[in-house]
């Protein structure tokens, strides 16, 4: 995230540029920063301060975005039919849905790192850090902590509700959509319980980011939204 004051990288919370020193509520959105992205078919945006991507299910399509403006800096054709990403600048988590897997990805240009089948049947959101991965299953309603070593399950928890979408953050953080109309969530790292919750409104399936960076994406509309955390 950066400070409105000097549009510098910071780990602190995001401001904003109408009240500068007034630091945005949990999912209330960043205005200045939202962009229009490419299609309806976006399912999952994921990233850090620095780096954000996004993948399109229908087009098959993975995009790197600039972190302030959300234009695209590159594009490609992942494997399968992505659902889900996230990760940081040293690696790209992806799960995907024609296989029922999960993926590292290379940063620089989507090359497969590694694969593994996903925990259950119907792989949705992944996020994480170089130490975590955190994913979630539609089918099973149902969030897990994975190994980014081996792709092994650490623990698992049952989601807020039915209609399990994306899922971000890092070591500390988790962030998750989930239900109809969208709710967001931020879940316990230690066994997915609910902390707190936002409605930004229907239809923001796709979420992801770390502790001071929430992205978004609202399909119907096709927009692009960075919210205070």
């Amino acid at each position: 995230t950066y400070l409105y004051t000097d549009k510098k990288t910071s780990v602190q919370p995001l401001l904003s540029p109408i009240a500068v020193g007034k630091v945005l509520s949990f999912g209330e959105e960043a205005t200045w920063k939202t962009a229009t992205g490419p299609s309806q078919y976006v399912e999952g945006i994921g990233g850090d301060e620095n780096n954000v991507w996004m993948v399109d299910f229908y087009n098959k399509i993975i995009y790197d975005l600039d972190p302030n403006t959300f234009s695209t800096n590159k594009s490609g054709t992942p494997p399968g039919s992505p659902s889900g990403v996230g990760g940081n600048k040293n690696i790209i988590y992806m799960a995907e849905t024609s296989g029922d897997d999960i993926y590292k990805l290379n940063p620089a240009d989507f090359s497969v790192i590694s694969y593994s089948s996903s925990p259950s049947t119907y792989p949705r959101g992944i996020g994480g850090d170089d130490n975590v991965i955190w994913h979630t299953d539609d089918d099973v309603d149902t969030a897990y902590e994975i190994n980014p070593a081996d792709y092994s399950v650490v623990k698992s928890g049952a989601t807020p509700g039915p209609y399990t979408y994306d899922i971000g953050g890092d070591t500390s953080t988790i962030w998750h959509s989930n239900g109809t109309p969208t709710t967001l969530y931020e879940l316990s790292t230690t066994d997915f319980s609910i902390i707190r919750s936002t409605s930004p409104g229907d239809y923001h399936r796709a979420c992801g980011g770390k502790k001071y960076t929430l992205y978004t994406y609202e399909y119907i509309n096709k927009l692009i939204k960075q919210l205070g955390t």
